[in-house]
C-alpha cells in the first residue's frame, strides 16, 4: 500500500516537474530578444537564415536590426512581434543609418503594451545616439501597435519614422515623437494614422524642455485620425499634444487631411515654456477637431492649464480648419509668450453641429489677417459670437494685394463677435502695407470687416 502510494506521489512530482519545466522553458521563450543577421542574403523577414539561431521573431519575442548602414527587409506574409528595436538596449551608437520595412499588402503586428514605467517595454523603440539621423520607413502595408517612442538623448540628434505607399498604422495607444531629442514622423502618399481605437494621450511632439518633434501629413489621402466616435465624454476623448516641454510642430499640407478631438499646442507641462506651431497648407488641406487650445492646454478638456506659448496656428493657401471650441491663450504678451492665430488665404469655420461651439481670445492674444487679395467671403465664420477680450488684431496686406478707397473687406462672419479688439474700437483706423482701413462691428452680430480709406 505504501509503495503505491509513494509511486503515485513520484508520479505526480515527476509530471508536476515535467510541466514546471514546459513553463521554464516558455518563459524563456518569452523573453527571446533574436537579432537580424542577414546571413541568407535574401533580405526576407520569414527566412530562417537571416535570424540568428535561424529562429524567425514570433508573437513573445523582440525583432532587433542592429546592423549598420542602410538595408532593405521584405516583408512577404503576415507578420507578428512582440517589439520591434535598431539598436541593442543602452546602445544606441549601434544600428542602421536607415532601415525600410517593405510590407506590400501585408501587416505587421507589434503586440507589446506600453508600461508607464518603462521605457524598453514600448511596441517601438529606437534612438539615436551619433550625428546621423536614424530613419524607419515603412513602405505599403499595415503596422498594428500599442505605442511607440522615438527618442534621442542629445538634442542635435535625430530620429525620423516615414510612412509610405499607401501605408496605415493602426495605433491602439500613443506615440512620442521627438521624447528628448529631435524626432519626425511623416506620412505621405497616401498614407494614414488610425487611431480610433487609443485611449487620452494619442501623441506627443517634443515632450522634453530641449526636445523637438515634427509630424508631417502631406498630400490627398494621406491622413491622421483619432476620435471617440462612441462617446462625447470629457474624460474619453483623444489628445494629440503640439509640444509638451519642448517644441512641436504639425504640418498638414497638400490635400491631407487631420482629425482629433482635441489639439493642445504649448502645453507648458511642469513650468516650462513649451512653444508650438500647427501649419495647415494648401487645397484641400483640412483640420478638423472638436477642441482647439492655442497656447495652453491639458487633458482636462474643462480645465486646461495655464498658457505657455508661443503657439502659432496657421491656416494658409485655400486649406480649411474647422473648430468646433476655440482657446487662444497668452500667458505673457510682453515675452511674446502668446497664443497667435493667422489667415493667410485659408478658412478657418469655427462651431460643428455635434459639438456646442465656444471661442475666446484672451487678452493679448492675437488674430492676423495676411492679405494677398480682397476676400469674396469672410475667412473666418463663427455659429457663436467669439470673446475677443482685448485681443490684439493685425492686418497685412502683401503686395500682390490691390484695393481702391472704399473698397470692403470681411474679416469675420456668422455670429461675429463680443467686444473689440485692443485699441480698435468702431471705426478705428488700422495701418498696413501702405493702405489706412476703418474697422467696423456689425449690428446686431458683431460681424467684423473693413473698409479702405486711403491709399499711399
Amino acid at each position: 500500500m505504501h509503495k503505491k502510494i509513494l509511486k503515485s506521489y513520484g508520479l505526480i512530482l515527476l509530471v508536476f516537474l515535467w510541466m514546471g519545466g514546459i513553463c521554464f522553458l516558455h518563459s524563456v521563450e518569452a523573453e527571446q530578444v533574436i537579432h537580424y543577421t542577414g546571413d541568407a542574403g535574401t533580405d526576407v523577414f520569414s527566412d530562417p537564415g537571416n535570424w540568428e539561431g535561424e529562429v524567425v521573431p514570433g508573437a513573445e519575442d523582440t525583432a532587433v536590426f542592429a546592423l549598420s548602414d542602410a538595408y532593405e527587409i521584405k516583408i512577404r506574409e503576415d507578420a507578428t512581434i512582440n517589439r520591434l528595436r535598431l539598436h541593442d538596449a543602452g546602445n544606441q551608437s549601434a544600428g542602421p543609418d536607415r532601415l525600410t520595412l517593405d510590407l506590400g499588402q501585408n501587416t505587421l503586428s507589434i503586440l507589446s503594451e506600453k508600461n508607464e514605467t518603462d521605457r524598453d517595454s514600448y511596441a517601438l523603440f529606437f534612438s539615436a545616439s551619433s550625428q546621423i539621423p536614424r530613419i524607419l520607413v515603412f513602405n505599403g502595408g499595415t503596422i498594428r501597435m500599442h505605442s511607440f517612442n522615438q527618442s534621442t538623448f542629445h538634442g542635435t540628434f535625430s530620429t525620423a519614422m516615414i510612412f509610405k505607399n499607401k501605408a496605415k498604422l493602426e495605433c491602439s495607444g500613443m506615440g512620442y515623437v521627438g521624447a528628448y531629442g529631435s524626432g519626425a514622423l511623416y506620412l505621405l502618399d497616401g498614407s494614414q494614422w488610425d487611431g480610433q481605437g487609443g485611449k487620452s494621450w494619442v501623441c506627443v511632439l517634443g515632450l522634453a524642455k530641449d526636445a523637438y518633434g515634427l509630424m508631417e501629413v502631406s498630400g490627398e489621402g494621406s491622413s491622421f485620425s483619432a476620435r471617440n466616435l462612441e462617446s462625447s465624454s470629457k474624460p474619453d476623448l483623444r489628445s494629440f499634444f503640439v509640444s509638451a516641454q519642448g517644441t512641436g510642430e504639425l504640418r498638414v499640407l497638400n490635400g491631407a487631411t487631420f482629425e482629433c478631438d482635441v489639439v493642445n499646442m504649448g502645453n507648458g507641462q511642469n513650468g516650462q515654456s513649451a512653444s508650438a506651431t500647427v501649419i495647415v497648407d494648401g487645397e484641400k488641406s483640412k483640420f478638423t477637431v472638436d477642441y482647439l487650445h492655442v497656447g495652453g492646454g491639458s487633458n482636462n478638456v474643462a480645465n486646461p492649464a495655464q498658457a505657455s506659448g508661443p503657439a502659432l496656428f496657421y491656416v494658409s493657401n485655400g486649406a480649411e480648419a474647422n473648430v468646433a471650441r476655440l482657446k487662444v491663450l497668452a500667458y505673457d504678451a510682453g515675452a511674446s509668450l502668446v497664443g497667435k492665430v493667422v489667415i493667410h488665404g485659408g478658412a478657418l469655420n469655427i462651431g460643428t453641429e455635434s459639438v456646442d461651439c465656444s471661442a475666446e481670445f484672451s487678452p493679448g492674444s492675437q488674430l492676423e489677417f495676411q492679405l494677398n487679395e480682397v476676400p469674396k467671403q469672410a475667412p473666418v465664420t463663427t455659429l457663436c459670437p467669439i470673446e475677443i477680450k482685448d485681443a490684439h488684431l493685425t492686418i497685412v496686406p502683401e503686395a500682390s494685394f490691390k484695393a481702391s478707397v472704399g473698397t470692403k473687406i470681411p474679416l469675420i462672419a456668422g455670429e461675429g463677435v463680443n467686444g473689440t479688439f485692443s485699441s480698435l474700437p468702431e471705426g478705428a483706423e488700422i495701418q498696413g502695407g501702405g493702405y489706412t482701413f476703418v474697422i467696423h462691428y456689425g449690428v446686431p452680430n458683431g460681424e467684423v470687416g473693413l473698409t479702405v480709406k486711403a491709399v499711399k
